[in-house]
C-alpha cells in the first residue's frame, strides 16, 4: 500500500496513511481555505467537516487508548522566533527529574528538547 497523496484533481485530494502511533498528516494550500469539505474515512472512524467550521482544533475519538484523529487549520502568518513561558509541576517528585519541552510550530512540525534535569526538594 502506498502512502501519501494517491490521487487529486481540481476539486479533491485523496490521501492514504498507515500509522502505528506517530503523527501523520497532509498539508494543503487551497485557493479558498474556507470552501469545501473534509471527508475522513477509515475502518474505525468516518466523518465529514465543512472547512468553514474549522475555526479551532477538532478531535475525533477513534476507540482504544488515546486513539484519535486531530484536524486543525495551520496558519501562514509569520510566527515569532522566540518564546517565553513558565510552568510548575503540580506534583514534583524529590530529587533530580528529567523534563522535556515539546512544541508544535505554526507549520505543524514538532520540535522538542533533550531532557532538562531539575532538582526538586519539594515533597521531602
Amino acid at each position: 500500500m502506498s502512502e501519501g497523496i494517491v490521487d487529486w484533481d481540481a476539486g479533491s485530494v485523496r490521501w492514504r496513511s498507515r500509522t502505528a502511533g506517530d503523527e501523520d498528516g497532509v498539508v494543503l494550500r487551497l485557493s479558498d481555505p474556507r470552501a469545501g469539505r473534509l471527508r475522513f474515512r477509515t475502518d474505525l472512524l468516518d466523518f465529514e467537516l465543512p472547512l468553514a467550521e474549522l475555526d479551532r482544533e477538532r478531535v475525533y475519538p477513534a476507540g482504544g487508548i488515546g486513539r484519535r484523529v486531530v484536524v486543525t487549520r495551520l496558519t501562514e502568518a509569520p510566527a515569532p522566533r522566540t518564546l517565553a513561558l513558565s510552568w510548575r509541576d503540580p506534583a514534583p517528585r524529590p530529587g533530580v527529574q528529567p523534563y522535556y519541552l515539546r512544541v508544535r510550530q505554526v507549520d505543524g512540525a514538532l520540535a522538542w528538547t533533550s531532557p532538562i534535569y531539575v532538582e526538586s526538594t519539594e515533597g521531602t
